[in-house]
């Protein structure tokens, strides 16, 4: 679906490219490196949107260290340049069909799903760095199996074309090649404001299942991602 994103009807759908979500994601990506004690001389984004993240991870990590971002939707990469700086870079094409050095770290956040081939994606991502942190949308659950116009709307709104569980998601990276250090759920939704219309009924489950057993509660309720580290 490449032609969602180049034209303008995803810009139209989400003119902010969910900017709103970026210091969110760098935070959720910084405890894992910070876990893990990585501490990358580069990193690289794939599908990098408006920019945010790595612009936040700038911020946090040392000084020495450089970003790039790759972007294949103008409106997108257009948001992304004021970011710009010394260590900073964005570039507006596909990753894939270019030619780069091996980075210490590549992000691909929320990303696969909206991929029409993507086991064959992350296949060629492998060989690009030498760790990878993937996040991945649950949108898999009994919920969605009872109202099957959830994963529709995911689709209609956002643009996914796969539907993960964690083990799934998880299922997919090893069966792409790749080896899977560590991984957590994370829930947007539980830790910034709702969104207009969200139902607070749900909300509040969703929070009393996250204190009680995540892995349950996403596997019934959704609402969950998984943050996942392959080195």
């Amino acid at each position: 679906m490449p032609d969602l994103y180049t034209g303008d009807e995803y810009a139209r759908r989400h003119p902010g490219w969910h900017r709103e979500h970026s210091d969110w994601k760098a935070a959720q990506v910084l405890a894992m490196l910070r876990r893990r004690r990585l501490a990358p001389r580069t990193v690289v984004e794939i599908g990098c949107g408006a920019g945010g993240i790595l612009a936040a991870l700038q911020r946090a990590l040392p000084p020495a260290t450089e970003f790039s971002g790759y972007e294949i939707a103008p409106a997108a990469f257009a948001m992304a340049q004021p970011l710009t700086n010394d260590k900073l870079r964005f570039v507006l094409g596909d990753f894939l069909a270019m030619e780069t050095p091996r980075g210490d770290l590549l992000l691909a956040m929320d990303v696969v799903e909206h991929i029409d081939d993507h086991l064959g994606f992350l296949r060629a991502l492998r060989p690009r760095a030498a760790a990878h942190i993937f996040h991945l949308p649950l949108d898999l659950c009994l919920l969605s199996e009872l109202q099957p116009r959830r994963l529709q709307w995911a689709k209609e709104s956002v643009g996914h074309l796969h539907y993960f569980t964690k083990n799934s998601a998880l299922a997919t990276l090893r069966a792409t090649g790749y080896t899977v250090t560590d991984w957590f759920f994370t829930a947007v939704e539980l830790d910034l404001p709702p969104p207009s219309g969200q139902q607070q009924r749900m909300r509040a489950l969703r929070r009393l299942g996250r204190k009680l057993s995540p892995a349950l509660t996403s596997r019934i309720l959704g609402g969950f991602s998984v943050l996942v580290l392959c080195e």
